[in-house]
């Protein structure tokens, strides 16, 4: 397991390249933050994610948290998809397979990006129900 988590002050931490805020919550058992500022993945430049953003990382069953980290590898992945959840700016369809693809550029792992991506199919409908829709339709994406 890999966790690539560097703090730089009190509240601040980088994951990977990813500047956060530490909210010092926790739901579920993952850690809440707060993006510090916009995030534009360089896969997917046409789908930013906006400051202040809030996210948990890669929500990985509790069961498999000391192999899969949900700031590991799976974290970059995550920042978009928990964007996605929570706005419904674009399908959930079309949002698990950035997911997959991002781990995949990431990690060159099939096993572990497919796995994951089984995973939210699976089981991601859950997140997505009780997500509000995003206020504003003409900003839809999709």
């Amino acid at each position: 397991m890999t966790d690539n988590l560097e703090r730089t002050t009190m509240n601040t931490v980088v994951i990977g390249n990813i500047e956060l805020i530490d909210l010092l919550t926790k739901v579920d058992g993952l850690k809440l933050y707060k993006l510090a500022k916009e995030h534009i993945d360089d896969d997917f430049p046409q789908y930013p994610v906006p400051k202040d953003t809030v996210i948990n990382g890669a929500s990985v069953p509790k069961f498999l948290r000391d192999i899969i980290s949900p700031t590991g590898e799976l974290f970059r992945a995550s920042v978009p998809h928990d964007y996605f959840y929570t706005t419904k700016v674009i399908s959930r369809r079309k949002a698990d397979a950035i997911f997959r693809k991002i781990v995949l550029d990431d990690t060159g792992d099939y096993i572990l990006a497919y796995g994951a991506w089984l995973a939210l199919r699976a089981w991601g409908w859950k997140a997505w129900r009780n997500a509000k829709q995003i206020e504003h339709p003409e900003l839809l994406i999709d």
